[in-house]
């Protein structure tokens, strides 16, 4: 059985410290895993500075998302996962998937 997590956040050093606190864990407990950090994603947003007639004054913004994958080779406890992705931050997401 294989597990993969995607990590995803908004700030780069939260992401990081978070995969090293992963990774020290799971040599810990002698999983096989691997980690990889993958392309950064860009959502941008144009608003108006007033609701009125001048269309050309925009704001621009912009968020970055840091994405990491995280494999587990031969698992075999997800009550373990689990516990270990609740002491996760709050502007961490995080999504399992389990293959068998």
């Amino acid at each position: 059985m294989k597990c993969v997590i995607h990590l995803k956040c908004s700030k780069l050093y939260l992401l990081e410290i978070y995969l090293n606190f992963f990774k020290t864990i799971l040599t810990k407990m002698n999983f096989v895993s691997n980690i990889q950090m993958l392309p950064l994603t860009i959502s941008r947003i144009a608003l108006y500075k007033s609701p009125h007639v001048y269309k050309k004054a925009k704001d621009h913004y912009e968020i970055r998302y840091y994405t990491a994958l995280i494999q587990i080779e031969k698992f075999n406890n997800l009550i373990l996962i689990k516990k270990i992705l609740n002491n996760k931050p709050i502007e961490l997401t995080c999504k399992i998937q389990i293959i068998l």
